[in-house]
């Protein structure tokens, strides 16, 4: 079976129209997909983008330091095709460079439950590639719990692993912004 991880992906996106940055004064933007249930009422952190709204608005997804925010559509989507009884969507204020707030009908996606899917002894990779400023996996290694879960196989890595039956319903839909990285994985 292929495994996948979502990304955010646009042309139009570049640092010099779109970049996202975490308020975080109470360092809480940590507990986010640590396996915790949070208050969806409450409002963990804000985020404050710097560059053009309408490019902004466009998006199915983004990531900012490894938390994922999805659109209306996409979440809605998603919440259709798949019963994933184990994530919260929580809140979160938006405000633009001159600490405007900005309406939006993005939502954090908050996994309640993770899995510890990659098994990191096994696996091949750079530590950080400094061009990508990332690392870069060449070989997965997942444990046995992966093939269990269409969707949501949360890890270190905090990406955000779907199998290919559920590429497959995504692309169908064929939302903006969106892209699929292919991993090279094995099971143990």
């Amino acid at each position: 079976m292929k495994y996948f991880l979502i990304k955010s992906f646009s042309s139009a996106v570049n640092p010099h129209n779109l970049v996202l940055e975490i308020n975080d004064p109470n360092h809480n933007s940590w507990l986010v997909n640590y396996g915790m249930d949070l208050d969806y009422h409450q409002k963990y952190f804000n985020i404050k983008f710097y560059g053009n709204e309408h490019v902004l608005k466009e998006q199915s997804i983004l990531n900012i330091e490894n938390i994922f925010i999805f659109n209306r559509e996409l979440r809605s989507y998603l919440e259709n095709i798949i019963n994933i009884e184990d994530i919260e969507w929580l809140d979160f204020e938006l405000y633009n460079s001159d600490d405007k707030k900005i309406s939006h009908d993005f939502k954090i996606i908050n996994f309640k439950t993770t899995v510890d899917c990659l098994n990191w002894h096994s696996s091949k990779f750079d530590l950080f590639d400094k061009d990508e400023k990332r690392y870069v996996f060449y070989t997965i290694k997942v444990t046995q719990e992966i093939n269990q879960y269409l969707f949501g196989c949360i890890d270190g890595l905090k990406g955000i692993f779907i199998n290919e039956e559920m590429k497959r319903k995504i692309e169908k839909k064929e939302f903006k912004n969106l892209a699929f990285k292919e991993l090279s994985i094995e099971t143990v």
